[in-house]
């Protein structure tokens, strides 16, 4: 077997090709360990072996179980809740002072994990409708996220309760927007269905090719960028920038930025840009 770094270097250095996420050094031993899992499930020797499947096997379902098992799909429900502050008591009520009738609002959760991000955007607006005394209008997300695992999960819409509880803007949101279990589901809650309806779940590799153009509102990619590169950044950024309106909204994670990136975008406060 060759050195065992140099393996892990190798698994790394095609995460990176194919989807644009940086591993970094300090961080292999975290990779190894989450490998280790697949090793065993697979009935794998090594990591030789299991790197001789992924390269020959290019995008197949053993190389997204991988991805699965390596990202990390840590989110909740509004998670940096400023940002979700900002879209019902900013953006609603600028949307409705600048566009005419009919309203139509397009949202886009670029890496929405288990689906919470994209539930509370869309809670968001229809809470700033609502509070603007606004009942015609049509709002749609799209949420992508490059694990298929996470994206089940975002489908389902099956939540534990009181980490929902513990997490809401507003304390009617709870019998608003979700449906309690009983029996062997009590406990949980599940989102009801015109607030799941809206939203488009898609598999998504941020690292290819966008397919949108020019049609969003409001893009939260947030919590992600610190996975690749800076120039990988630059270039994510640079794409999605091309999928937003003018005057849209984009929102980042409070560790990420885009002020140093020569983007068509103006600050507007911390991790909040706007589109010129």
């Amino acid at each position: 077997m060759k050195n065992e770094n140099e393996i892990l270097a190798k698994i790394s250095n095609l995460l990176l090709d194919r989807t644009g996420i940086f591993i970094r050094e300090n961080h292999l031993p975290a990779l190894k360990n989450k490998l280790n899992r697949i090793l065993r499930d697979w009935k794998l020797s090594d990591y030789e072996e299991l790197y001789n499947i992924l390269v020959h096997d290019d995008y197949s379902e053993k190389f997204f179980d991988v991805v699965n098992e390596i990202s990390v799909n840590v989110t909740d429900f509004y998670r940096q809740f400023e940002h979700f502050l900002f879209v019902r008591d900013n953006f609603v009520p600028e949307y409705l002072k600048i566009n005419g009738q009919p309203w139509k609002i397009k949202a886009w959760s670029a890496a929405c994990s288990t689906g919470e991000e994209a539930y509370s955007i869309l809670m968001s607006l229809l809470d700033g409708f609502h509070r603007m005394n606004v009942n015609k209008y049509a709002v749609k997300l799209v949420a992508s996220d490059i694990s298929t695992r996470a994206l089940g999960t975002a489908r389902q819409g099956v939540y534990d309760l009181e980490r929902v509880k513990e997490k809401l803007l507003e304390e009617e949101g709870l019998t608003r927007y979700f449906q309690k279990g009983f029996g062997k589901n009590e406990g949980m809650v599940k989102v009801k269905d015109f607030l799941q309806k809206p939203i488009d779940f898609i598999r998504l590799n941020l690292n290819e090719e966008i397919p949108f153009s020019r049609e969003f509102d409001i893009v939260f990619i947030r919590n992600v960028l610190i996975y690749f590169s800076k120039e990988k950044q630059g270039e994510i950024l640079s794409r999605i920038c091309q999928t937003m309106k003018t005057g849209s909204y984009l929102f980042l994670g409070y560790s990420e930025t885009a002020r140093d990136l020569s983007l068509p975008l103006e600050y507007v406060q911390p991790s909040v840009y706007r589109k010129i």
